[in-house]
This record gives structure tokens, C-alpha cells and sequence, in this order.
């Protein structure tokens, strides 16, 4: 009995040992500010994704008047590629923010991981608890995303890989 016993608890510690069950989790850099124009080649969001203050009408235009949209970035290089994890900040992000986990694959092309509305990270300076480079974290097989804020604590997304 206590040499099945053993052969259990030994099956079981090589199986949650394996590659299998560990998720490495690799900190996305510190962000970068963007202004629309400046997104670059990438071009991870198209203008008529982008809302500006001239066409929004309403409680919104009141709140931000005059609030340029702006694009708050974070990027890892990956065994598999470079992600980039990419919020925009037009005038519809409060608390929640547009945004977009992309994949630049070593060959050029591009996968969205996730395109969704996640929790505003905040730029260098601006999170009262937390070190900005670790807001934001993948799992090595990039398919779990983490994020911390002050407001929400962690929250974790499942990616599209």
C-alpha cells in the first residue's frame, strides 16, 4: 500500500513538474506614450477605431473637451516574437480602456492575441502602489495575461494564441 501511495505522489509531482503545467510569467517594459501620429509602421490602431473629442457629443465631450487621443504602450520580445500590448486612451477611457495584445511574429506578420476593453495602466510615475513595469505580464506560451492596478488588483485574460 505505501509503495502505491508513493507511485502516486511520485506520478503526480512529474506531471505538475512538466512544461505542461508551469507559466512562466515575463513583465512587459515599462510604457510609452503615443500620440496617434506616432504609432509608427505598426499601426495596431486605424483611424476610425479612435474616438476624438471634436465627434463625440454629450457627457463625454463635457468630461474631456479637449483630450487627444494618446496610445499607452508596453512591448516584450518573445522566443516567438514581439508582443505588444497597446491601450488606447482616446476620450471613452476612464477606467476602462480599448485595448489591443499584438503578436509581431519573427516573419513580419501580426496576430491579434486580444482586442477587448481591459483595466487603464498607468504611464511612468502615475500608479500610487505599483512599480510600472509590473503592470503588465504574459505567460511565456502567451496565453494568459496579467494586470495589476491599484484600483482593480490583478486580473487575469485568457489570449487568443
Amino acid at each position: 500500500m505505501i509503495r502505491f501511495i508513493l507511485c502516486i505522489v511520485f506520478a503526480a509531482s512529474c506531471a505538475f513538474s512538466s512544461p505542461l503545467f508551469a507559466q512562466e510569467k515575463v513583465v512587459l517594459g515599462s510604457t510609452k506614450s503615443l500620440s496617434i501620429a506616432d504609432q509608427g509602421k505598426d499601426e495596431i490602431w486605424k483611424p476610425d477605431e479612435i474616438e476624438q473629442p471634436s465627434t463625440e457629443k454629450g457627457e463625454l465631450k463635457d468630461l474631456m473637451p479637449n483630450t487627444a487621443p494618446s496610445i499607452q504602450e508596453k512591448r516584450v520580445t518573445t522566443a516567438l516574437g514581439t508582443v505588444v500590448f497597446s491601450q488606447l486612451w482616446d476620450i471613452t477611457c476612464t477606467e476602462l480602456c480599448p485595448t489591443k495584445v499584438v503578436l509581431e511574429k519573427l516573419d513580419g506578420t501580426k496576430k491579434v492575441l486580444l482586442d477587448d476593453v481591459l483595466p487603464q495602466i498607468l504611464p511612468e510615475g502615475q500608479s500610487k502602489s505599483l512599480k510600472v513595469d509590473d503592470q503588465v505580464s504574459i505567460s511565456d506560451d502567451l496565453k494568459t495575461l496579467w494586470i495589476d492596478t491599484d484600483q482593480h488588483g490583478v486580473e487575469t485574460f485568457e489570449l487568443n494564441n
